[in-house]
């Protein structure tokens, strides 16, 4: 009987110990799988919020695409000139300056809009990778912030045209209104300043020089991060290709 209970004794024992080998398989587990959990909701919660930077930066657009058309509208306010007015030739030249300076303003804008839509594209685009790794390792997830990242400064590039395309429209207006002022000297007025047209037609040609400086820089910058999105687009579909993710949920569930 001590023979049996000694057995019994060392039998209890390796139960034991493989119950508790089983009770720290079974919290690894656990542990394992609330940590996928936890990325599944961080990542449905990051889709949710791209979902509606997505539908604020098309509210943008459309804001945008308003303000343009309304700068294409006062470009048709501008008024002809006559074949034969009456006034000193110089006159003539800088109504003719106003409406050119209009006209480029006319060209920033729809450039302004072909840029927006671009980042809108790209922000979708980045939308749409996010959407397709719910299940992703470490690389995936620096992947996903650096997208996350590189959305925002999107939005905010989107924000700063806005700015830019208010901007011009309201230099538009200003050169419309100085077109009119122009074409109502040549026909009604006896004598004209000309040293203070010429004075404001100089001013508005160093402003036109800075806005374009100010233009190509900030066409420049979204260039750059277009590409750096780019690259982080490239990291992820890699790291996809390579079944990474499904790698480790087999290896999860096997």
């Amino acid at each position: 009987m001590v023979v049996e209970a000694r057995t019994v004794k060392v039998d209890d024992e390796k139960n034991v110990r493989s119950l508790n080998t089983i009770n720290r398989q079974l919290s690894s587990n656990t542990a394992r799988l609330d940590a996928v959990k936890r990325t599944v909701d961080e990542t449905r919660s990051l889709s949710a919020t791209y979902d509606d930077q997505v539908r604020r930066t098309d509210q943008q657009l459309n804001k945008i695409r308003t303000e343009i058309q309304k700068a294409r509208t006062e470009m048709t306010r501008i008024p002809t000139l006559p074949d034969n007015p009456r006034g000193d030739s110089n006159l003539v030249s800088l109504a003719d300056e106003a409406r050119r300076l209009a006209d480029e303003h006319k060209r920033d804008a729809d450039n302004i809009e072909s840029l927006s839509e671009s980042a809108n594209d790209l922000s979708s685009s980045a939308l749409q990778l996010i959407r397709e790794v719910l299940d992703n390792d470490k690389k995936v997830t620096q992947s996903i912030d650096r997208l996350e990242q590189q959305f925002k400064e999107n939005n905010d590039m989107v924000k700063d045209l806005e700015e830019q395309a208010d901007r011009i429209n309201t230099r538009s207006q200003k050169s419309s209104d100085r077109a009119s002022q122009i074409f109502n000297e040549l026909n009604n007025l006896p004598s004209i300043d000309i040293n203070a047209l010429t004075e404001n037609a100089n001013r508005l040609e160093i402003k036109e020089t800075g806005i374009e400086l100010d233009l190509n820089r900030k066409i420049d910058d979204y260039e750059r991060r277009q590409s750096k999105l780019n690259e982080y687009q490239d990291d992820v579909r890699k790291l996809l290709e390579k079944g990474k993710i499904d790698q480790k949920v087999r290896f999860f569930f096997r």
